[in-house]
């Protein structure tokens, strides 16, 4: 559930060791269990592998006396009921065998499915980031014959702030994943630095930029676990004040454990508290290009304007693509460009934007309504 959150922190091999640690553990518990079982089905069965075979004796002292045949109905219960205990545990063996193919077939064919986008092998990696990013007349669709996005062309030159607004449903975050090369463009092409993503190493890209996603994932563990995703190494200084920036260390100090409080994924977290956690998670990453997909959609108007502004300060020389449907939070960008329906349809600053009266002004102005109807 959390793969995209892996990508875009270009943790990959960190959640691999993690994974495999977690299943060899499983596994030594899982041997262990086993032979317990195993232990415990012998002192069940004990009394027919016991009691009976030490009759035996007593029955051929009576057979040789003459008193009974050696062959006697107990026995004859006996290697019955042996036998019987001994098909019905390879039944059972059979039986879980059988059941156990079903999620391992499962799990082989998963392991077997190849990655449909991959580093090309003369990829080279890009060391200092600038962020300059461009989108040369690209279509995508999840299906064929159903496009999400139609000849999107246009330009985040470094250092600049690009802000992508529409209605939900335009394409906004896919523009997103697409220039995290989680997706692959149907045609045209996105170059980052001037290079096409396709010749890029993306790991090294992504290691240099904070990414805070319109669906905020939080990993099983602690607060500080979380924020530290971004930075293994950062002290638990670093973690604070990047909490304190991101709006969030009030809340975590009058939490009972405090920095580790276990979110269990987030279920002890509200909407707006686990979207904080993750503005930290990049604030501490200190990156040199950054995506905001939705970053205060689940902030209250006074949080939103005080994350933005600590957001501003914090990256005011650092490529910014902004993705928002909140146009407040986004007119001092120096280039917004407007899509509905997968196609850019008006481009320019928030001023040039009013001026033309089209559909970015009539946005905005329905959410200036909206924003005056709530203070009121």
């Amino acid at each position: 559930a959390g793969i995209r959150v892996i990508k875009a922190f270009n943790r990959i091999k960190y959640t691999i060791r993690r994974y495999y640690h977690a299943m060899v553990t499983y596994y030594k518990t899982g041997q262990a269990t086993y032979f317990m079982q195993i232990a415990a089905d012998q002192v069940r069965v004990s009394p027919i592998h016991i009691i009976w075979p030490m009759s035996l004796p007593f029955f051929a002292y009576l057979g040789l006396k003459g008193t009974i045949p050696i062959i006697t109905w107990g026995s004859i219960i006996y290697f019955s009921r042996a036998l019987l205990y001994y098909l019905d545990g390879t039944y059972k063996f059979f039986q879980k065998f059988r059941l156990y193919l079903v999620p391992a077939n499962r799990l082989f064919d998963t392991l077997d499915i190849e990655p449909a986008i991959t580093d090309s092998p003369d990829a080279k990696s890009i060391d200092d980031l600038q962020g300059h990013v461009q989108f040369e007349h690209v279509d995508f669709s999840y299906q064929p014959g159903h496009p999400i996005l139609r000849d999107i062309l246009f330009e985040v030159p470094p250092g600049k702030k690009v802000a992508i607004v529409g209605p939900s449903g335009a394409g906004k975050s896919t523009l997103a994943m697409l220039l995290m090369r989680l997706y692959k463009a149907d045609s045209g092409d996105i170059k980052i630095d001037g290079r096409s993503v396709a010749d890029i190493k993306m790991h090294s890209v992504l290691s240099q930029t904070g990414v805070i996603l319109q669906d905020t994932f939080l990993f099983g563990g602690t607060i500080r676990d979380n924020i530290r995703y971004a930075d293994p190494k950062a002290s638990d200084e670093q973690i604070e004040e990047a909490a304190k920036a991101a709006g969030l260390h009030d809340d975590i100090i009058n939490m009972p454990q405090g920095y580790d409080t276990d979110v269990a994924e987030g279920a002890s977290l509200s909407g707006g508290q686990k979207q904080r956690v993750a503005i930290a998670r990049a604030l501490l990453k200190n990156p040199k290009f950054l995506i905001l997909d939705e970053a205060t959609s689940s902030l209250d108007v006074t949080t939103e304007w005080a994350v933005m502004q600590t957001l501003r300060e914090n990256f005011a020389d650092v490529t910014t693509l902004i993705i928002s449907h909140r146009l407040n939070t986004i007119v001092d960008a120096d280039e917004i460009i407007v899509i509905d329906k997968g196609s850019i349809i008006e481009q320019g600053t928030h001023e040039q934007l009013l001026k033309k009266r089209g559909f970015y002004n009539m946005l905005y102005q329905q959410q200036s309504d909206i924003l005056e109807t709530e203070k009121n």
